[in-house]
């Protein structure tokens, strides 16, 4: 990523969030999180598509995994 992409682009750790004290952004990542997990981690999904108005419709089926998830949100895996 660039200096001009990176402008105002905050970095966080979220273990080192949740040590301060009534951090609202530590509650609302951990709300985001919880909500991803309860919706879309080992669900599957089935998007219905057409390529031209007349073709047959497609079907693509999605399915989430925990190690999928991270990547797919821009956050960068830890080992």
């Amino acid at each position: 990523m660039d200096n001009e992409a990176a402008e105002g682009i905050s970095t966080y750790k979220l273990n080192e969030l949740m040590i301060e004290d009534d951090n609202d952004l530590t509650e609302q990542i951990l709300d985001f999180l919880t909500e991803i997990e309860a919706n879309f981690i080992y669900k599957k999904f089935d998007y219905f598509y057409k390529t031209e108005t007349k073709s047959p419709q497609q079907r693509v089926s999605i399915a989430f995994l925990p190690e999928n998830i991270m990547h797919l949100l821009g956050i960068k895996s830890y080992s």
